[in-house]
């Protein structure tokens, strides 16, 4: 796995589990070396037995949830990115891939409770895209103003990230659009 060679990598693996056949770490290996090589249905077979071995296993928990996602099995993903949380509730990976699958099954407040608890995470600022899905879920909610102050809390953190320029003319759209909004008088 460390030079890349994923075919090779999943013949180690599979000698591995032969000798070894409760090898979780090894079955959730198996699993990114045939994401890798574009093979899901090996992919979700390897990460399941990984899940049916131990069920607590945030990594195999974390990659299947991420297959789910890609496949747009929403809540399946939760589910099991749900239960990578509570077995590693520190980690910001599977808290940042909870808060997207909530918002893709329409659970926004909690989609929403998942960035504060990785917003409380050291080092949180890598995750920075927690904001814009949380953005996305207070606009869900027309909450407009709380949206506006995620997408700026990501550019606090991630000035020059892959989503800032995006963000940035997001934000601009919609200051336009509230200053062209009518004003209510009561």
């Amino acid at each position: 796995m460390g030079q890349q060679d994923w075919s090779k990598a999943v013949t180690h693996l599979n000698r591995a589990v032969a000798i070894y056949p409760k090898y979780v770490e090894a079955y959730t290996n198996l699993g990114a070396a045939y994401q890798h090589l574009g093979d899901a249905a090996q992919e979700r077979q390897a990460l399941q037995k990984a899940i049916d071995l131990d069920g607590h296993f945030g990594p195999a928990l974390m990659n299947l949830g991420m297959l789910s996602i890609v496949e747009k099995k929403y809540p399946e993903a939760e589910d099991l990115l749900g239960r990578g949380s509570t077995a590693d509730p520190t980690n910001p990976q599977i808290l940042m891939l909870l808060a997207q699958a909530q918002l893709l099954t329409g659970h926004f407040d909690q989609s929403i409770a998942s960035k504060v608890k990785l917003h409380a995470l050291p080092h949180h600022e890598k995750y920075a895209k927690v904001h814009y899905i949380a953005a996305r879920a207070f606009e869900h909610e027309n909450r407009a103003p709380e949206a506006v102050t995620e997408l700026q809390t990501l550019l606090t953190e991630q000035p020059d990230g892959p989503l800032a320029e995006a963000v940035r003319k997001e934000l601009t759209n919609l200051h336009a659009l509230n200053a062209n909004s009518p004003t209510v008088h009561q």
